[in-house]
């Protein structure tokens, strides 16, 4: 004998239940999704209680935190102002974690640093991180340096993602303010930066842009 519902009113707000339910599901999954297509590592680095190893800095590559790189192409930094690091730590390392190249950038203030890269034909991750000097006289060849947070760390990859466009034109670009300016809004929009970090670490309207060479 078949089993007939006289509740109309119940099937359809069960229906709706369930409908609402699949919904949630789909964006859930859909969050996950997107964290599991970001590379590993972090591109923003930085914190609030004022020591040298917690100054602001960011990789600005992509915000998936990677960035298609070719020979001798430009990679770019954001760093905040420091009264206690003078210098920022930038590390090539190969799959197998092992520094191929390296160089400090001499830094205090808040500003771009462009650096253009040295040959590149793999893979690399790159590494950033201000060097904290607790003693601060730069003729004293016995000076501490020490870095407590944890390095950034992107990823540069060869291959071509059509997504690095903008941010590689914005960098190309960059080259030709060297000793000169660029907005600040500009960096937060074009890397799709949280627009609150101006405020928390007192970001100047416009950042010096200042350039460097890999040394081989």
């Amino acid at each position: 004998m078949p089993y007939n519902i006289k509740c109309p009113n119940l099937i359809k707000s069960l229906l709706k239940i369930f409908t609402i339910f699949l919904i949630s599901f789909s964006f859930i999954n859909k969050g996950k999704s997107d964290i599991n297509d970001a590379f590993p590592g972090r591109r923003v680095g930085g914190g609030t209680r004022g020591e040298c190893s917690a100054r602001f800095l960011v990789n600005l590559v992509n915000k998936d935190n990677a960035l298609h790189i070719k020979n001798f192409e430009p990679i770019a930094f954001l760093v905040g102002k420091s009264s206690n690091s003078n210098a920022i730590d930038v590390t090539f390392r190969n799959v197998k974690n092992s520094a191929v190249n390296n160089i400090n950038i001499p830094s205090t203030d808040s500003e771009i640093i462009l650096l253009k890269s040295p040959d590149i034909r793999v893979d690399y991750l790159l590494e950033a991180k201000p060097l904290c000097n607790e003693v601060f006289i730069d003729s004293d060849p016995f000076s501490i340096a020490s870095s407590v947070n944890p390095p950034t760390r992107s990823h540069l990859i060869i291959k071509n993602r059509p997504k690095d466009r903008e941010i590689k034109q914005a960098l190309t670009l960059m080259e030709n303010l060297c000793n000169s300016t660029i907005k600040t809004n500009r960096i937060i929009s074009i890397w799709d930066l949280d627009s609150r970090l101006v405020e928390k670490y007192k970001l100047p309207s416009n950042l010096p842009v200042k350039c460097f060479n890999f040394q081989n």
